[in-house]
């Protein structure tokens, strides 16, 4: 279940990206992405035989429908039983910053790795303070 949650006075939902956001919303969602993770959504055939795990993250806002930020997560596997979670580029549209979104989203995916993908140790590569 996607979070749905009220914040400055505009309802918002954090989810996974996914194959409809490419095709209706896609400038929104690679003007928010950095080079390297506009390259994967792109040749997403070569990142499905890849060891690991990609997965992106979307900030919604349910009343205008735009997308208004980002979150990227690496997920390593080492062995059957041990995952590691790097979290990357949180990015935020520049008119929904300064409201604590970036920690919301930091705070959802980071309990995406350990409560979901069960990952037994996480990193950050971002600043997530926006």
């Amino acid at each position: 279940m996607n979070p749905v949650f009220l914040l400055s006075g505009k309802t918002l939902c954090i989810r996974r990206i996914k194959q409809r956001d490419l095709q209706d919303s896609y400038y929104e969602v690679m003007s928010l992405l950095d080079e390297v993770d506009r390259t994967i959504l792109r040749t997403r055939d070569i990142l499905d035989r890849l060891e690991n795990e990609y997965l992106y993250f979307l900030v919604e806002d349910l009343d205008t429908h735009m997308i208004i930020g980002t979150g990227t997560v690496i997920i390593t596997t080492y062995t059957q039983l041990s995952q590691f979670a790097c979290i990357e580029n949180i990015m935020i549209r520049q008119d929904y910053q300064n409201i604590g979104l970036g920690d919301i989203i930091f705070q959802y995916v980071k309990y995406y790795c350990i409560s979901v993908k069960h990952c037994l140790k996480s990193t950050v590569n971002c600043d997530h303070n926006m």
